[in-house]
């Protein structure tokens, strides 16, 4: 409980100072670069797509669809009928 207050008051203070969004960011990565990376890595057979260009939540609610989901949610996450 402790560690979460003393987090929650860090990213407080990041954010009186303009720093949280650069700290909170931490990847470089764009469109360009994940395309490249998946063109390297090649497809895995029983892989499916989640789009990952939202706040986190989204992206592990659409997982979570696609693994456990009607049909309809699994194509609202990009997955196939």
């Amino acid at each position: 409980m402790r560690r979460r207050r003393v987090l929650a008051m860090d990213i407080e203070h990041l954010g009186a100072t303009g720093l949280s969004q650069a700290f909170l960011d931490w990847s470089d990565a764009d469109a360009s670069i994940a395309a490249a990376m998946s063109a390297d890595a090649g497809p895995w057979p029983q892989a499916r797509q989640i789009i990952t260009d939202r706040v986190p939540d989204r992206s592990a609610e659409q997982a979570l669809a696609v693994i456990t989901g009607s049909p309809e949610q699994r194509i609202e996450a990009g997955g196939k009928q």
